[in-house]
């Protein structure tokens, strides 16, 4: 908008109505041919210039322009501006009146003198400074006196080109999020500016995310609801948000697609499903998630609308990739909606085609139960994870995916058919998944007691120390007691074995390395025992109990340095012994034959090997899980202990009695342990996961949150993304049920990774709304310059959380 112009000394005038210029005292509408207009209204009406918006697309040529050092001048006393709020409130009470509309507005008294912004977002000049305050020297006010129609002038002059360039910096201005440069291919950030966070809703943040907050009157608690209604229409925002930092577009409009589902708005989540597509950096398998969760809300009510979603998700399946979480997640929903659908054979080919790696489907476990079973609470997940890996965790994630759908009598129908020990696995995690279900307390009983009698006697004894942690984490006391009390019951039934026996060398060459169901059965369950009476700081009874699971797991496999000792003697076989012997056997005579046979039996004895390292593995897991739970003492007595046997020490297990005994100030033990380490094994009191984790850990424990994030940055390959994934969740989760929500965003905001910091957002916020903090989360949201995608993934877990 142009300012009328005085004709005789060209000035610009504020007020339209200005009969006579304030300046020169001549009349408004005389004629002042041939006079040239000020240089700011020429530039305005000659400019062209075309700039980005912030959405990603084009403005038309502008309509003003000034001098670039003058915008950049202007534009940070419009940043630096304190805004003004319409009503008096604490720190807030120094008077202002905005010289250009005349709203009254409040700011703090250190604003007196300093520029500020008018409390009316429509006001065209909202930047001016707000008057000193009053030091009752009026005589030295008047001594200082300038003179009236200077000061008007100079003045005017600032005004002007304080809402030129603020209005500039509103249309063209640098978006604080348009600084990251976007890898098409891996849609993985290059370069990552770790966001900020401010304790002031009204900062500069804060306006970044002016749908969060009430600029006006401040943060304000708001209600489930309201905060489920402004999440939604905050993440069509980001998800249309075209800006560099702006991960994924196809990822926020999956997000999207799913919280609307969850709300319960269906016809805009189709929308945001055929949008996952329909961007630049789609992921073609991405509907697939969304298309499934959709069906699974129809199945009862539209049952033809349900089978066609599925339908249409099952023909993206061989977009999905081969390796990777999200995939075989994608792969695990399918496979459910196919079992649920009787159309099992299709099911099983689906999950064929996505075989995890050990760590990547625990943890895709861990994550999903805490999700949809645990209340987001993945530190509970995490510490009561198995002792040993599963050997078929995509069944268990199957299962557990058709109970979250509520198909209970599905899910254990599926278990039955597994095989023994993979039935065991999935009953145990349905029966733990169905004591935490929030449903009424005879239903969740009838569950438990249909899942508990398809187990074997000697399984049902983990089943109920399962299922009493669950209780416990659900506060339900006394059923945690009555459950706690018969896995004990169960477990004392058990016979413990001796060590390892070394099988005939026939069935080393039949079978290789087995270990036998029932001593995994028992060993889980006396581990389970450990922690139910840790946690109820029975320590003595805590450590036996460990001591009793690491008794089970010693007579799994003989220790490395027997297996490796055997195997050395089969790879030289000298007198040719073992050959003969594998020859009475199996009656095996020609050479060429029996050289195959040799071969195939040192295959076996590498099993058994393997076995052992896997022994010496698990051993160390029974007891780092000990020192979590206070006793490091115990541990270190039962290392010196088997010393001659089992050399924890270059394990590492030895790393974390070490830096254990460290972080206490006990440094005499820790050297001790140190002088005890092969010179050549040293090594490993570098490792790197154990040491982010140690410092992680201390200054959590501190009250550090920002310096714990530090601990993620080490760029070291041995620290793989589970590592990273796990620590930060956990450590956030750790912060948040502590009651400390402000530290628990102090840390994620801190983290360099733009991944991580997703993960975490997502689990925080949907612990947080479980824990009834969904206002205060929102509010601290607000106070945040984040991405649009962490934003998406934020506001998808408060609203699957509330």
């Amino acid at each position: 908008m142009d300012l009328p112009t005085c004709p005789s000394c060209g000035q610009s005038v504020i007020d339209d109505d200005a009969v006579n210029c304030p300046f020169c005292g001549k009349s408004m509408s005389a004629q002042a041919a041939g006079k040239p207009q000020p240089k700011a209204a020429t530039a305005a009406k000659d400019a062209t210039a075309t700039r980005k918006s912030r959405r990603g697309g084009t403005i038309s040529p502008a309509t003003t322009q000034v001098d670039d050092s003058t915008i950049e001048t202007d534009n940070e006393i419009a940043k630096k501006a304190i805004p003004a709020r319409s009503k008096p409130m604490k720190g807030w009470t120094h008077p202002v009146v905005c010289p250009m509309c005349e709203t009254e507005g409040f700011v703090p008294e250190k604003a007196a003198g300093r520029h500020v912004k008018c409390p009316d977002k429509q006001c065209m000049v909202p930047v001016f400074r707000a008057p000193r305050l009053d030091t009752g020297d009026e005589e030295g006010k008047k001594k200082k006196a300038i003179p009236v129609g200077l000061l008007a002038g100079v003045t005017c002059g600032i005004l002007l080109l304080a809402s030129v360039g603020y209005w500039l910096a509103q249309q063209y201005g640098d978006d604080p999020q348009d600084n990251v440069i976007v890898d098409i291919n891996t849609n993985r950030p290059e370069q990552d500016n770790t966001p900020e966070v401010t304790d002031d809703p009204n900062s500069e943040n804060g306006q970044n995310t002016n749908l969060l907050i009430d600029q006006t009157n401040g943060p304000k608690k708001l209600t489930p609801e309201e905060i489920r209604t402004k999440a939604l229409v905050s993440m069509d925002r980001y998800a249309n948000d075209s800006s560099s930092r702006n991960r994924s577009r196809s990822f926020c409009h999956r997000l999207y697609a799913t919280a609307l589902i969850h709300a319960g708005e269906f016809e805009k989540a189709r929308q945001a499903i055929q949008n996952t597509v329909d961007v630049p950096d789609r992921v073609t398998w991405f509907p697939i998630l969304p298309k499934i969760e959709l069906a699974w809300k129809l199945a009862e009510k539209e049952p033809q609308a349900a089978r066609q979603l599925g339908d249409e998700a099952v023909q993206l399946a061989g977009e999905l990739g081969v390796h990777g979480r999200e995939p075989a997640q994608a792969a695990i929903k399918l496979a459910a909606w196919l079992i649920y659908q009787k159309r099992e054979a299709e099911a099983g080919m689906i999950l064929a085609r996505h075989i995890e790696k050990p760590r990547d489907a625990q943890l895709a476990i861990d994550l999903y139960k805490a999700e949809n079973f645990f209340a987001f609470d993945f530190v509970f997940v995490y510490e009561n994870r198995p002792l040993i890996a599963y050997e078929n965790p995509q069944a268990v994630s199957v299962a557990l995916e058709l109970a979250a759908r509520r198909q209970w009598s599905l899910a254990a129908e599926y278990a039955g058919k597994q095989s023994a020990n993979v039935k065991r696995d999935c009953l145990v995690e349905l029966a733990s998944a169905a004591a935490a279900w929030s449903s009424p307390e005879n239903d969740r009983e009838l569950k438990i007691q249909m899942l508990v009698e398809r187990l074997q006697e000697s399984e049902k004894g983990l089943a109920f120390a399962r299922i009493a942690a669950s209780q416990h984490f659900a506060n339900r006391e006394i059923q945690g007691s009555e459950y706690r009390q018969k896995a004990e019951n169960a477990a004392n039934r058990m016979s413990l074995p001796g060590p390892y026996q070394w099988p005939a060398m026939a069935t080393i060459y039949e079978k290789g390395h087995v270990v036998p169901g029932q001593l995994v059965t028992a060993a889980e369950t006396w581990f389970a025992i450990a922690r139910l009476t840790a946690l109820a700081e029975e320590k003595e009874i805590s450590w036996q109990a460990v001591q009793k699971t690491m008794g089970y797991v010693r007579a799994m496999a003989p220790t490395t340095a027997e297996a490796s000792g055997y195997l050395q003697q089969v790879q030289s076989d000298l007198g040719g012994s073992i050959r003969q012997q594998l020859s009475q056997i199996t009656n095996i005579v020609g050479q060429a034959e029996l050289s195959r046979a040799m071969r195939t039996y040192r295959k076996q004895v590498e099993e058994v090997l393997a076995g052992a390292q896997q022994r010496l593995q698990i051993l160390g897991r029974a007891m780092s899980a000990a020192i979590e739970w206070g006793q490091v003492d115990q541990v270190w007595a039962e290392i010196q202990r088997v010393a001659g046997t089992e050399n924890h020490l270059t394990a590492p297990i030895g790393v974390r009695v070490e830096s254990t005994y460290r972080r206490q100030g006990a440094n005499a033990i820790a050297n001790q342990i140190i002088q005890r380490v092969p010179r050549d094994q040293h090594k490993i009191f570098d490792a790197p996961v154990l040491r982010m984790n140690e410092r992680t850990k201390r200054d959590i424990t501190a009250g550090k949150p920002r310096d714990a994030a530090k601990a993620l940055a080490a760029d070291d390959p041995a620290i793989n993304e589970n590592d990273r994934i796990e620590l930060v969740i956990s450590s956030a989760i750790k912060l948040l049920n502590s009651e400390d929500l402000t530290g628990a965003f102090d840390y994620i905001v801190s983290i360099e990774d733009s991944l991580l910091r997703e993960y975490a957002f997502y689990y925080v916020n949907g612990r947080a709304a479980t824990l009834n903090q969904s206002p205060e989360a929102w509010n601290r949201l607000s106070r945040v310059n984040i991405s649009p995608t962490e934003f998406a993934t934020a506001f998808c877990g408060l609203i699957l959380g509330l």
